[in-house]
């Protein structure tokens, strides 16, 4: 392996963590004088067992940028731990669907997540995990979402109750909306206060059936693109 700069960069940071030159060779179970060789340019390139067996693994904590692009491969070895973050990155997405199309989702004949997969491949991506129900509801009307900018993003926690507190999202059948609310719940009485405070609370008792209420769904996460954006008199406007 030839010393590159970066190489010689990630040794000396490596030599530092380690104190000084001598335990980082004895950490690494190499000779002294074989450090010093590398750090004075006398030696120009690494053996490549020394540098498979002992030094690729300490000083690839020591460079700032992926380790392949410095070493010019990546062993066969190296590969397992990046298939292996994959999964945990499949599981943080969820099939997306819009406001507006979330209208047309029938609870009684399938998933929320179903009808969002049906509907294309479009996914979005969330800093929680993501269950199979679990579904993203994307803002592309200011009449259905008026609170959130077009192009927010939500991740509904489809097949799920609401607790207390919750943010959640529904859908009345009359009119037939979408609506976005804070969910309380009072002993036998339920509430929904829409978010922008614009329209009024729905409220019902447990113990009666909310025929207006075709479904509901507790909100985990929002994420909203600010980079184009500024708060301005109480609301996110466009820049």
């Amino acid at each position: 392996m030839k010393l590159t700069p970066e190489i010689l960069n990630a040794l000396r940071l490596a030599i530092e963590h380690y104190g000084n030159t001598s335990q980082f060779a004895k950490h690494v179970g190499i000779a002294h004088s074989t450090v010093l060789f590398w750090l004075s340019g006398k030696t120009s390139n690494i053996s490549g067992h020394i540098w498979v067996a002992k030094i690729r693994r300490e000083l690839k904590n020591f460079m700032n940028e992926p380790e392949d692009r410095h070493f010019g491969y990546m062993l066969r070895e190296d590969q397992e731990p990046y298939r292996r973050k994959m999964p945990e990155l499949e599981s943080k997405r969820a099939p997306l669907v819009t406001f507006t199309e979330i209208l047309g989702f029938d609870s009684t004949l399938e998933s929320a997540s179903a009808f969002a997969k049906r509907l294309g491949d479009r996914v979005a991506f969330f800093a929680n995990p993501v269950k199979d129900s679990y579904f993203a509801l994307k803002v592309d009307s200011s009449d259905l979402c008026p609170m959130f900018p077009i192009g927010t993003v939500m991740l509904v926690a489809g097949g799920e109750y609401a607790q207390d507190g919750d943010i959640v999202v529904g859908k009345l059948r009359n009119p037939a909306t979408v609506i976005l609310c804070k969910y309380t719940r009072n002993e036998e009485t339920i509430q929904l206060t829409p978010l922008n405070g614009k329209k009024k609370a729905f409220q019902w008792n447990n113990k009666d059936n909310a025929e207006n209420l075709v479904w509901l769904y507790p909100v985990l996460e929002i994420n909203i693109n600010l980079l184009n954006r500024k708060w301005e008199n109480g609301e996110l406007v466009e820049k």
